[in-house]
């Protein structure tokens, strides 16, 4: 009976880790890991209505957006401080950090669905930059 309470309180906090926000403290090693932290809390967002859970998710969001801006990705291949996909680079996670302004906005006024319809929207900008810099999910 130990062991099985034992196992089940692991399993329950390796599952909250994992699915811990960013905090702002938090530094990011790379593009790549700030990437990751986007995309699992945008999932989270997208299935969520709870505000409180909405807001954590999109300033970890805003926190990583912010931090992968001082990076450069290793895709596409070549990319430079002062290139064309480097500048695209930039503009699409501003991009993004106006959609998450925008739905903390929108969350904060208590907004929530008109917030979702935000984040909704902050795939099609997703999409649209990995179209363009040519980065398959």
């Amino acid at each position: 009976m130990a062991k099985l309470l034992t196992l089940m309180v692991s399993v329950c906090l390796a599952a909250t880790l994992a699915s811990a926000p960013l905090r702002a403290e938090e530094k990011i090693a790379d593009v790549e890991q700030a990437m990751k932290i986007i995309a699992r809390n945008y999932r989270a967002i997208s299935k969520s209505d709870d505000p409180a859970l909405l807001t954590r998710d999109l300033q970890a969001i805003r926190s990583a957006a912010q931090q992968a801006q001082g990076m450069i990705p290793n895709k596409p291949k070549g990319m430079t401080e002062h290139s064309e996909a480097h500048k695209t680079y930039l503009t699409g996670l501003s991009k993004l950090e106006d959609q998450t302004d925008q739905a903390l906005a929108l969350l904060a006024d208590g907004k929530v669905p008109e917030a979702k319809k935000v984040i909704g929207e902050m795939k099609t900008v997703r999409d649209h930059y990995h179209k363009e810099l040519k980065v398959k999910d």
